[in-house]
């Protein structure tokens, strides 16, 4: 019955309207008749198995129509009926006749009419106003039937009268947040997640900058409602989005994106977890970004929140997002790692680990056996519920990601990158905190080797090889044998194929298209095909020592004992490390184990029963070992750990501070026994004495010395001189003591 009435009745109101165009009285029942008919065919929308035969008819056709209706009433009526229909609650259920009517729409072009009548609503009146977001409403559930139509929308259009050059220009020309403008920014966000071209279409029309400019206000601020919270979450989504191909964040640094997430980060403000989520974004493989970022200085407010000495302040019943704020800043450093090539860059990146006594050390270390205790449990759970149910393998992986297993697989990069460095003393922290947890290496090198697994090819054909060749050094810098990892990488390759080649012929996977946990996206332009992105600086030393003061910013032009090749030019292979150096990861991980046996082991037995073999160097009076460089080294030698700075600046004090205490005790007891007629200021100058310089103090026990010899003479002499010889020692310390007080 609709597909006679609704068509009927439009016909009659627009012969009407053509007939009394001045007299609007004439066609305003035709108009109500018309409304009135459109209203009735929002009753389909309980019934989606009528879909059929509602598309077969011209309805659909004539609706479209109707959107270019003088009447905003009857349109915003029609775009009600549109959002009834193709409601997410309403589809759920029936998506083979929701798809259906979605095709009808889009084979009669409601794409341009809805546009078209977007573009001609007046927000200012409330009625329109709300026909805008029922609209939007429209385009968000067309999506949802059918993913494809994001693009279609997006593509619609010119960069002038596109649908996304109206949301642009709403987002920024709008001052104040209201409804319909946070609408937008949501259903921004969901066309940017969906399509590369869309990714690249906002980026060509300017619309990081116009994004940035969104979220600028929030650098000091918090937002004051939750549906302003949501907003700048959406601003910072489709940022994520945006930065997704290579070439938008070429054009994201051009806007200065990542000078405004430094500004963000520095204030203890909600956008912080968004720009550092941007951050990550940004770095993924894009070592401009990352040499950006380091001369920006940026590590100082990255590592400040890695430490959490930085953190935000949170109202009662707020969410607490110190857990995310530590994914992303991992994620960051892991990018920062395998971005910077050799040089002085990468160095101040691992120096940050070295100085401090090795606080970030710690705190990584802490982080590790965190996720590690998370994804073991989560682990056991999931053998568990294997047994009593079938899971497949994406069921698995997913309860796998929300146990930690991202973070921990960044948290094993950055331990393996540092072990690629070098530093003898950030291995021996790194052990020595996995051994007090109960933990090993063999742990690290388990996740190591599912992250070289499953890594995704996506981007240029070498992508995936570069990768997993930068984990296979890590590796093999750990004492992994080159061959164990190339076969167990041609297994796994079996394993995929045979799995491939079981799955039905619709279901098997394109090409080589292997998306894993650490799937990567299009590697820049610019990096060396054989991946020198992750260079090798084994055995480089960061001009940093041990146990030094929180190190400043420096220069790119700062000096460097290590030449560094230029990136075009072949880098040749560096000369092995003498055998004081860095020694196999097996060797150095039972030492360390054996270490913590000895040191439990010996806590009561008596110091003479402790085999010598057993004692330290340091406490056989060895001289501590030295790098090449001429640095004191502090290393565990034997087993044995050193003590630290505070220690050694304690110990060295005390035996000062003893010897100051004995030179003085043998000077009283000295002058008490030849000084018995000694005036008071003689004494008082004796007080006075412990202020001399050592070259004063040496003269004075000369002094006292002679003066004895004097003395025990005199007991043999006759005692007719006996007088006269004690007048002129006396004369004599006299003397002295005038001489002493004439040159202080």
């Amino acid at each position: 019955m609709w597909d006679i009435l609704v068509p009927l009745q439009f016909k009659e109101n627009l012969e009407m309207r053509t007939r009394y165009a001045d007299q609007p009285e004439k066609f305003m029942d035709s108009e109500l008749d018309l409304d009135e008919e459109v209203k009735k065919l929002m009753a389909i929308a309980g019934s989606p198995e009528l879909y059929p035969a509602f598309v077969r008819t011209n309805t659909v056709q004539t609706l479209l129509s109707l959107l270019t209706h003088q009447n905003t009433d009857i349109v915003a009526d029609v775009i009600g009926v549109f959002e009834d229909l193709t409601d997410a609650d309403v589809t759920e259920d029936s998506e083979e006749e929701a798809l259906q009517l979605v095709d009808s729409m889009l084979e009669y072009d409601a794409l341009s009419q809805l546009l078209y009548r977007l573009r001609h609503f007046n927000e200012a009146v409330p009625e329109e106003a709300e026909a805008v977001q029922k609209l939007l409403s429209v385009f968000e559930n067309m999506i949802e039937v059918k993913p494809d139509v994001a693009e279609q929308l997006v593509q619609l259009g010119d960069a002038k009268t596109g649908f996304l050059r109206w949301v642009l220009d709403r987002l920024k020309n709008v001052k104040e947040l209201e409804g319909n403008k946070q609408y937008v920014s949501e259903l921004l966000s969901i066309l940017m997640q969906s399509s590369t071209a869309n990714q690249l279409k906002l980026a060509a029309m300017n619309g990081i900058d116009a994004l940035l400019s969104c979220v600028f206000p929030y650098k000091g601020r918090n937002a004051r409602t939750d549906g302003e919270e949501e907003y700048v979450g959406n601003l910072f989504g489709c940022l994520c989005s945006c930065l997704m191909p290579a070439e938008n964040k070429l054009k994201f640094m051009q806007a200065e994106g990542l000078e405004l997430m430094q500004l963000i980060l520095k204030e203890k403000r909600a956008a912080r977890v968004g720009s550092l989520k941007v951050l990550d974004f940004a770095t993924t493989r894009c070592p401009p970004a990352c040499e950006r970022w380091v001369d920006l200085t940026g590590l100082k407010q990255l590592f400040a929140i890695f430490m959490g000495k930085s953190k935000m302040k949170h109202k009662k019943g707020e969410e607490n997002t110190e857990q995310e704020e530590e994914e992303h800043t991992v994620s960051v450093i892991s990018n920062l790692f395998q971005g910077l090539s050799r040089g002085s860059r990468r160095d101040r990146v691992a120096a940050k680990f070295v100085e401090n006594e090795f606080e970030k050390c710690d705190r990584l270390m802490e982080l590790y056996n965190r996720y590690l205790t998370k994804v073991v449990a989560e682990q056991a759970e999931l053998e568990q519920l294997t047994e009593e149910e079938d899971l497949s393998a994406d069921e698995v992986l997913l309860r796998r990601m929300d146990a930690g297993l991202y973070t921990l697989q960044q948290c094993a990069l950055i331990i393996g990158n540092l072990w690629i460095v070098g530093d003898q003393g950030v291995k021996q922290r790194l052990l020595m905190l996995l051994h007090q947890q109960s933990n090993t290496m063999a742990e690290v090198r388990d996740v190591l080797r599912e992250v070289r697994l499953t890594i995704g090819s996506e981007g240029d054909a070498g992508e995936r090889e570069r990768q997993q060749a930068r984990v296979k050094r890590m590796l093999t810098a750990m004492g992994v044998s080159e061959d164990d990892l190339d076969a167990e990488l041609r297994e796994h390759k079996l394993q995929q194929e045979a799995d491939a080649a079981a799955l039905p012929e619709e279901l098997q996977p394109n090409g080589d298209a292997h998306v894993g946990v650490a799937g990567g996206i299009p590697q820049q332009e610019g990096v060396g095909q054989d991946g020198d992105v992750e260079m090798d600086v084994e055995g480089v030393d960061m001009d940093v020592q041990h146990g030094q003061p929180e190190l400043t910013e420096q220069p790119d032009n700062a000096s460097y004992k290590h030449p560094v090749p230029d990136q075009e030019t072949e880098v040749p292979d560096l000369p092995p490390l003498p055998p004081s150096e860095p020694f196999p990861a097996e060797d150095e991980e039972a030492r360390h184990r054996q270490k913590h046996k000895r040191k439990h082991r010996d806590q009561d037995m008596p110091s003479d029963d402790i085999p010598s073999s057993r004692i330290s160097k340091r406490d056989q009076d060895v001289e501590p070992a030295v790098h090449a460089n001429g640095k004191p080294a502090y290393s565990v030698v034997d087993g044995d750990e050193q003590p630290s700075r505070k220690e050694r600046a304690e110990e060295l004090g005390s035996s000062r501070e003893g010897e100051r205490h004995q030179h003085r005790s043998e000077r009283k007891h000295k002058h008490r026994a030849s000084d018995a007629d000694v005036p008071s200021s003689r004494n008082k100058d004796h007080h006075k004495d412990r202020e001399r310089s050592d070259s004063h103090r040496q003269r004075d026990r000369d002094s006292s010395k002679r003066h004895q010899e004097d003395d025990r003479s005199d007991r043999h002499r006759s005692s007719k001189g006996k007088d006269r010889d004690e007048d002129r020692s006396r004369r004599h310390r006299h003397d002295d003591d005038r001489q002493h007080r004439s040159r202080r």
